[in-house]
């Protein structure tokens, strides 16, 4: 076997064992809904840590994920006003207590890129978290270890945002999140991820 190839798949392989070990032992829940918003806010503000998200709710009925078309995003009814105001008081709410941005990946799904663009002005869009459900089930175990490795490994001064879909978060973490609720985890490495609390959307 190729030993880049080997490589990727012994790093996935050590994500996902990591990933389900914490989970077991009750780790991937500390800090849970339980800890105050200043706490997390001030951690959010130390950098290093990751963030995840679903994007915000839709105008129309739900279960269609509006991919850009060759206008891209910009034509599409995307998200609702509601939820337009909730991301901006977020995005406010962050620039009151000078939390940098930092590294920002989304789902191509234009309501994902909508989502990543008014809360934090720029993206990356990265296909490893399209929603699962359109996923081919060859491929969902690969991408859910990719996006276990991105969040463990993740070694940066700078916060990491991940805006991506209810779907995906609970296939990958199995934690179910509101729209525009924020998912803050402390990354560990070898020994995976911690998540640390949620931040509501009110």
């Amino acid at each position: 076997m190729d030993c880049r190839l080997t490589s990727l798949v012994a790093t996935a392989f050590a994500a996902a064992v990591a990933a389900l070990l914490c989970m077991a032992t009750g780790c991937a829940y500390a800090g849970g809904t339980g800890t105050a918003p200043a706490v997390l806010w001030d951690r959010l503000g130390q950098g290093g840590a990751v963030l995840i998200l679903p994007h915000a709710g839709q105008p129309g009925p739900a279960g269609s994920e509006p991919r850009a078309g060759p206008d891209g995003c910009a034509s599409r009814d995307l998200l609702s006003g509601d939820e337009r105001r909730v991301l901006q008081r977020l995005k406010n709410e962050m620039r009151s207590r000078n939390i940098t941005v930092g590294r920002v990946l989304t789902s191509h799904d234009c309501r994902c890129a909508e989502t990543a663009g008014i809360l934090f002005g720029q993206a990356q869009p990265w296909s490893i978290i399209d929603d699962s459900r359109q996923t081919d089930p060859k491929l969902a175990d690969q991408r859910r270890a990719a996006l276990l490795e991105a969040v463990s490994r993740w070694d940066s001064r700078e916060n990491l945002s991940i805006v991506t879909h209810q779907a995906t978060i609970r296939d990958a973490l199995g934690i179910d999140m509101a729209p525009t609720e924020l998912l803050l985890i402390e990354p560990l490495g070898d020994a995976g991820f911690r998540v640390i609390g949620r931040l509501g959307r009110d």
